[in-house]
């Protein structure tokens, strides 16, 4: 009797045609809503000691495990089960941290919820050695693992060179394999806290770092301060959120019964409009300068300045300024403008959007009149575009027009 033969596992190449005959897949959902997406890489970054931990634990754990929403507002669609690695803390700081953060938002801090948070404070876990990925996913497996929390990038990769690319690329591959690996049919998140590079914009060391995450929270301010802002933006998406908090608390050390929490607004809304209506002029009009994208935004012109540096920062828009050889660096479409040393290609420089907002994303589909309409998509946990596909209002599609030959 011959044994029954196993399935055949599916090649790693397959056919576009068929993907795109099947039922389109589910939407990415979110883990916390607004600020970390189910699945994936979030990265948060911060000054040192700059609320770091406590925003990841006061808010993101918190919510998570159902019992506050984050910054007040945010709220996570379903409890999950968290393991938090602690490297930075002891398990005596981990735990005056949790109790002092209970003790400020008015938390049991014996809730039953806290069965669902399994933490390894200062355990040597280095990402960089397969033993520890395989450790990591015995635990996940065995725990059901929801979501990791690496606090923090430096400590969990020792001795490793932050800004050369190889170690780097190589770190992020093993943690997305480590994603595949998991023996289940939910994806497990990581949430990652590093530190901000000199400039205060993007995630110190290599830009490999950049371009791993699919979420980021980006906390700003003094480190050591009390007042700080805070921006998540997603690169599928682009939606971004942006609020300011502030760390209070009293005899919130170590034996004392002490609390600290944050208290947290939104920021006024004006900037992020701006941002906004910069994000889809670029991503409309590739290749241009600043001031055109400032005539053509018709914001006032350090407003828009402004914008395109949160932009670059979020690493959603790119500055071009290399051309190749012979291209005589003129833009297409003017009347200086030069073709390529073939004759056909032409080589723009300016400002590009890397990655468009959702709504942007979208294709035109034709009404049986011939017309075109757009359609914006609605993403869980935010309210539909303002004003419909047209209009003025924040998430309106801005019409396209077409320039003469």
């Amino acid at each position: 009797m011959t044994a029954p033969r196993k399935p055949a596992k599916p090649s790693w190449v397959r056919s576009a045609g068929k993907m795109l005959r099947r039922a389109a897949p589910p939407p990415p959902e979110y883990v916390v809503v607004g600020l970390v997406f189910k699945g994936g890489i979030t990265m948060l970054v911060g000054p040192a000691k700059g609320g770091k931990t406590l925003f990841a634990l006061g808010d993101l754990v918190l919510a998570m495990l159902g019992l506050r929403k984050a910054l007040g507002r945010f709220e996570a669609p379903e409890p999950q089960r968290v393991l938090y690695v602690a490297e930075e803390s002891s398990e005596a700081a981990f735990y005056w941290t949790l109790f002092h953060l209970c003790q400020g938002y008015g938390i049991d801090h014996k809730d039953p919820a806290f069965n669902n948070l399994f933490f390894a404070a200062q355990e040597g876990v280095n990402l960089l050695e397969d033993g520890w990925i395989t450790k990591l996913k015995q635990k996940i497996d065995q725990h059901r693992i929801d979501v990791v929390f690496f606090d923090t990038y430096t400590r969990v990769t020792p001795g490793m060179d932050e800004d050369s690319r190889a170690t780097t690329s190589l770190l992020f591959a093993a943690l997305g394999q480590l994603q595949r690996d998991i023996d289940r049919d939910m994806n497990c998140t990581f949430v990652v806290l590093h530190h901000v590079g000199h400039e205060g914009t993007r995630a110190r060391g290599s830009s490999d770092i950049e371009a791993a995450w699919d979420s980021r929270v980006t906390i700003a301010g003094d480190t050591g301060g009390t007042e700080y802002t805070l921006k998540s933006v997603h690169r599928a998406f682009g939606r971004r959120v942006s609020m300011k908090f502030q760390i209070v608390g009293e005899d919130a050390e170590p034996g004392k019964s002490g609390w600290v929490r944050l208290d947290a607004q939104e920021l006024e809304e004006q900037q992020d409009e701006v941002v906004e209506a910069v994000h889809r002029w670029v991503h409309a009009n590739p290749g241009r300068g600043s001031k055109e994208i400032v005539a053509g935004v018709k914001k006032k012109r350090q407003s828009v300045l402004d914008a395109l540096k949160v932009l670059k920062g979020d690493c959603l828009v790119e500055r071009q300024t290399a051309v190749p050889d012979g291209s005589g660096g003129k833009r297409p479409g003017t009347s200086s403008e030069k073709s390529g040393t073939d004759g056909n290609e032409k080589w723009p420089q300016g400002y590009f959007s890397l990655i468009g907002p959702d709504d942007l994303a979208v294709p035109d589909v034709l009404e049986p009149s011939g017309t075109k309409r757009s359609q914006a998509p609605v993403v869980p946990g935010f309210p539909p575009p303002k004003g419909g596909t047209t209009g003025t209002g924040r998430g309106a599609k801005p019409k396209r027009t077409r320039r003469k030959a």
